[in-house]
This record gives C-alpha cells, sequence and structure tokens, in this order.
C-alpha cells in the first residue's frame, strides 16, 4: 500500500460490502485494507461484514425490510439511505456509491452495471413476455434512469472496465475524463492454496476420462448465454460441462435436453465454492453478452483454469491470448466450440494456459487495486 496519503473520512453507502458478492468485495476490501492504512470509514449498508468494524469504521446499518422483489429493496434502500444521510452531521472527505443507491449526490460512484448498455441486449435475447420478463424490463428501465442521474451528479465515476467506460460515455454521455478504469480484483494466494489442495485430493480419486469445462453464473436469464455454450457443445465431442446456477425457472435444461447433450451436462445448485468446482474442472467457459467485469473469470484464472470469454466481459480486458480465448462475438457458437474443442483435445495447451492464467490473476490484486482507490480518492479531496 502507497505511503504518504493524508488519512481520510470516506463514507460509503451501498446495499452490500461483503465477501461473497462481486461488487459488495470490492467495497469490503476497500474497506479492510483503507482502514488498515489509517483512513476512516463510515458505512451505509443493508449486508456488512461484522469483521470490518474497528476504530476506523463505523456502520450505520439501512433495512429495507425487502428481500423480493430486488426492485421494492432498491427503492426502499434509497429512501431510508437518502432519510438517514439527512438526520446525520457527517462531514466526511468523500462520499462513494454504486450506481443507483440512493438519491443525494455523491462525490464518487463506482460503476459495475450499465443498465442502458444492457438493455438492448436484454430485448433482443428476451423475446418472452412473461411475468418474470416483464419484471426485469421494468427493472432494468428504472435503473436505467436512476443511475443517469447518479453518474451525472457524481463528479468522479470508477469503472470496472474500459466496457464499462465506453458504455458510459456512449449511453449516458459522460465526459471520458470523468471515468476512471480500475479493474475488480482477486485475492489470487487464497484463492490458488484452496483450489491447489483440492486438486491434489481430486487427482487422487479422480478416475474420470473426459475433460470438463465449467460455467458458472445466473441460467434464468440471457445475459450470461448459457445458450451458445450448449449449442457449441454440440460440435465438441468428448467433452462434459458443469453448470453452476438457480435453476428455479431456467429455461436451459429443457435446452440440453432439445439439442441432445443433456447426457454431458451437469446441472448444480447456484454455489459459492468456485475453489472446488474450479479444481473439478478444465477449463472455464463464460462468454457472457454482457458482463462489465466478471469475478468469477479471473476467480477462475486464479484457480489455473484456461478461459473461454468475449470482449463484452470485462474481465477480457487482462487476458493474454497465452492463457485462454477471447471471442469477438459471445454468440459465434462455430468460434466458441472450436477454441473449447482445442482445450479439449490438447492437455498441454491447458497445461501451459493453466500458468499463465495465474500469473495474470496474481497481477489482478486487492492490493494494486485498493492502492489506485486511495489514490484516485486522494486526488479528488485535495481538488475538493
Amino acid at each position: 500500500m502507497r505511503a504518504g496519503l493524508a488519512a481520510m473520512h470516506i463514507l460509503v453507502v451501498a446495499h452490500n460490502i461483503v465477501r461473497g458478492d462481486g461488487q459488495g468485495r470490492v467495497l469490503y476490501e476497500l474497506v479492510r485494507r483503507g482502514s488498515q492504512a489509517g483512513h476512516r470509514f463510515t458505512c451505509l449498508a443493508d449486508r456488512f461484514a461484522e469483521d470490518l468494524l474497528g476504530e476506523n469504521v463505523a456502520l450505520i446499518p439501512i433495512k429495507p425490510g425487502f428481500e423480493r422483489p430486488v426492485l421494492f429493496k432498491v427503492l426502499r434502500f434509497a429512501r431510508l439511505a437518502d432519510r438517514q444521510l439527512k438526520r446525520l452531521d457527517l462531514k466526511p472527505d468523500l462520499s462513494m456509491t454504486v450506481g443507483f443507491t440512493l438519491r443525494t449526490p455523491m462525490d464518487v460512484s463506482l460503476a459495475q452495471f450499465v443498465h442502458a448498455a444492457w438493455m438492448p441486449v436484454l430485448r433482443r435475447y428476451q423475446s418472452e413476455l412473461s411475468m418474470a420478463g416483464i419484471y426485469q424490463r421494468l427493472f432494468t428501465a428504472i435503473n436505467r434512469r436512476a443511475e443517469a442521474k447518479a453518474y451525472k451528479d457524481s463528479r468522479a465515476i470508477i469503472a470496472a472496465s474500459a466496457l464499462v467506460r465506453d458504455n458510459l460515455v456512449q449511453f449516458h454521455q459522460i465526459p471520458p475524463k470523468k471515468v476512471h478504469v480500475i479493474h475488480n480484483a482477486v485475492d489470487p494466494d487464497e484463492f490458488q492454496e484452496k483450489t491447489d489442495d483440492l486438486q491434489l485430493q481430486q487427482h487422487a480419486l479422480d478416475v474420470r476420462t473426459s475433460p470438463i469445462a465449467l460455467f458458472v453464473g445466473d441460467i434464468r436469464t440471457p445475459r450470461k448465454n448459457l445458450d451458445t455454450v450448449l449449442k457449441a457443445l454440440v460440435h465438441v465431442d468428448g467433452l462434459k460441462l458443469r453448470v453452476a446456477g438457480d435453476l428455479r425457472g431456467s429455461p436451459f435444461p429443457a435446452l440440453a435436453k432439445q439439442l441432445k447433450v443433456d447426457n454431458r451436462v451437469e446441472f448444480l445448485v447456484f454455489r459459492n465454492d468456485i475453489a472446488d468446482l474450479c479444481a473439478r474442472s478444465d477449463f472455464f467457459v463464460f462468454p457472457s453478452r454482457y458482463e462489465p467485469f466478471g469475478l468469477v473469470v479471473v476467480e477462475a484464472m486464479a484457480a489455473g483454469l484456461p478461459v473461454v470469454t468475449s470482449k463484452t466481459t470485462g474481465a477480457s480486458e487482462v487476458i493474454r491470448p497465452e492463457a485462454g480465448f477471447v471471442l469477438d462475438d459471445p454468440n459465434d457458437v462455430t468460434g466458441l466450440s472450436s477454441a473449447m474443442r482445442r482445450l479439449t483435445e490438447d492437455a498441454v495447451l491447458r497445461a501451459q494456459m493453466s500458468f499463465e492464467s495465474k500469473q495474470i490473476a496474481k497481477r489482478c490484486n486487492f492490493d494494486q487495486m485498493v492502492e489506485s482507490y486511495l489514490a484516485l480518492l486522494a486526488n479528488l479531496t485535495i481538488k475538493h
């Protein structure tokens, strides 16, 4: 961590400041490592990691009272957070939040998703007008409008990828100089230690002969693009696919059966033990149609898995050709099946890419991410 930064008091307003959540993990590491470096944090949050509390970290709980539907929770949280800030006599050096979290203008907004960029993709691939489909469009439309105001009202935006930066410029006309790209990160040592132990156990017991690809993500919507993965699997003999995601209302088990690959696809319930899944897999496939970053991609690389993804996934920006395949078009069945086939048939290539994946993940670490955050926040404080 860079020395010499003056201690700051930072107000953070977010739904989640926890380890087991993508954007929540970013804030968790910022608060944890930033407070250890002497900075003070006041946090307004619904879900909060209690181990963060200490001399430099204070929590003001915001409990919206809703878990489902999420839209009600989001709107209720915003009202409660706005009301709480009016009551408090806080004078932080800087305030920050994630996208649309409240209506009170904040100094810094973390852009981990751009609903305006997702909306056209949703309209294209979700043709059914079921209640779930209508709800998703309503949720996206409301967040798109609220985010636009939040991003324009903030002094600076931290984008999780260059993809997000470009989305902000294109869809919300945000000046490029206002957007700072800081990639999300992973703890490579922690992740690799867990995975190495599990792989040793797995290799001692494993009698499989077929390579296994792993897919992790929401499989109830078209965003993560499991349909294209299943279509590509048809053309890759000898490959099995493990899918981890919430099966409730998912159309993909039926699609696997329709494509006659259901005997090679194992659908698992949603799981957080990504290290365990990676230890039992040979490569990771994730051609998401819209993914602002995709922390799971870097986690898979930290576990030593070659990856197959697409340019519409922000994490693709850190991948070199030696570590995986990045498709120009996430819907390219031919290109996807070709990449999956190469990794299925070439164990030497998998081993080479495994090594390179680990090296990239080591550079995408939380120390560097938090250092970049704090340096930017300090610079904004000076200009305040």
